[in-house]
């Protein structure tokens, strides 16, 4: 019964002459996408064959000038193509341009080319940008035979090159070293000053308790001395450890007494330097703290 009353209803309602004006409503906007539809269809059937072939020509990295980093140059226009024919296939869509089509077969080409280049470009801007200049200065001969392989591609190759898999491998290659080893250095450093920061907050001799209100103890003042001295030493034959192992990774093993590695050990050593002063600060601090010996009243 219910089932017989809602097609009645349907059915009074569709016959209406206010149901038949939306079905003619629908068929027009219908009618008016499809033609939208041909007509964008068909503009971008004459624009997509020029974009291909200019972008393709776009060389493969660019430089910012403030800062001497890179970006990566595959046009969003590409990007956009690649998106748009896999859609349009997978819509049956006929008479896509034979230049869309040919950019749509080497997409995982493409892929593997910005995937990597990618990777290179954020190794490479972070060499740049976590160096400090003593830092750089030491890689800066390395940084400038990878700037030749850079200016290829900034001049010389765009996305049509051939071989092109065979430079991305070489540039990727030489950056990813790099960046290794100058990574290694900065956390050598970093553990130097874990090293140094020890004693930061650790006076060689200490009130009884850790009470601000006793006496030092110093009845064992020498075991002290003598441990702390111990601690100091280790840690100078760790911090020459790091240093040396740092010598290596920049590859001056035979450059030792090289003005550009003195200044280097002279900005690991003003490190060292700080730690020091502030370690000795420390035990001032606690030896040198008044604290009221002998209470009296008014």
């Amino acid at each position: 019964m219910i089932n017989r009353l809602t097609s009645f209803l349907v059915l009074s309602v569709v016959s209406s002459p206010e149901g038949q004006a939306v079905f003619k409503k629908y068929e027009s906007i219908l009618e008016l996408l499809s033609q939208f539809e041909k007509e964008f269809f068909e503009s971008w059937v004459k624009v997509v064959p020029g974009q291909c072939e200019r972008k393709l020509k776009l060389p493969l990295l660019l430089r910012r000038a403030s800062n001497q980093e890179l970006a990566l140059n595959f046009d969003p226009e590409l990007v956009a193509i690649l998106r748009e024919v896999h859609y349009l296939r997978l819509m049956d869509k006929d008479n896509i341009p034979e230049e869309a089509l040919k950019i749509y077969e080497r997409s995982e080409t493409f892929r593997k080319y910005t995937s990597n280049l990618n990777q290179t470009i954020q190794w490479y801007n972070k060499v740049r940008r976590t160096s400090k200049l003593v830092e750089f200065e030491l890689v800066q001969e390395e940084v400038d035979e990878i700037d030749k392989h850079v200016e290829q591609a900034q001049t010389a190759l765009d996305w049509n090159s051939s071989d092109l898999w065979s430079y991305v491998e070489r540039l990727h290659g030489l950056v990813h070293s790099l960046e290794t080893r100058v990574q290694c250095t900065q956390s050598n450093v970093e553990q130097i000053r874990t090293i140094m920061s020890a004693w930061l907050k650790m006076p060689v001799f200490q009130r009884r308790d850790g009470k601000k209100d006793t006496l030092l103890c110093i009845e064992d003042r020498h075991e002290h001395t003598q441990r702390r001295y111990a601690e100091i030493s280790a840690a100078a034959t760790e911090i020459h450890r790091l240093l040396d192992d740092n010598l290596k990774l920049f590859g001056l093993e035979g450059e030792p007494e090289s003005p550009r590695w003195l200044a280097y050990v002279a900005f690991v050593d003003a490190i060292v330097s700080e730690s020091l002063l502030r370690t000795i600060g420390c035990s001032l601090e606690e030896t040198t703290q008044p604290i009221a010996l002998w209470p009296y009243s008014d």
